[in-house]
Formats: structure tokens, sequence, C-alpha cells
């Protein structure tokens, strides 16, 4: 629930702030707005790729995340 409300204040502010957001298919091609299924939104203003999380059990499931940064420290 938690990633749902910070993805959903985060699009929210990305409007707000005028966004130029494309949606991007898992073969990098851009599609049209009315597009139905993409597995990217690219932000042009930032240049942010975000993910869009599905329900499928696959890598892109909605219960899954990852990070850049270690769970300990590597000292």
């Amino acid at each position: 629930m938690y990633k749902i409300f910070v993805f959903l204040v985060l699009f929210i502010y990305a409007l707000i702030v005028n966004a130029q957001l494309i949606k991007v298919s898992g073969r990098e091609s851009i599609l049209k707005s009315e597009a139905k299924y993409h597995q990217f939104v690219l932000d042009q203003r930032s240049k942010l790729v975000w993910e869009v999380k599905l329900r499928d059990k696959g890598l892109q499931d909605v219960n899954s995340s990852y990070t850049w940064f270690y769970a300990q420290s590597e000292r």
C-alpha cells in the first residue's frame, strides 16, 4: 500500500511540475500515449525512466523492490 501511495504522490508531483511523460516498450520503442501496455515511462524533463509494476510475479512484480544500496555496511 505504501508503494502505491508513494507512486501516486510522485505521479501527481510530476503532473504539477509539467513533466513530459512518454510511454516506452520493453524493446525501448516510444509508444503512443494511447497505448495500453508499456513497461517503462520516460520523463523527458528529468530524463528519469520509471519501471511500470505488474501483478504477474515476474521481475516487474508490484511486490518486488530493488535498491542500489546494500542492506549492510561493507566495512
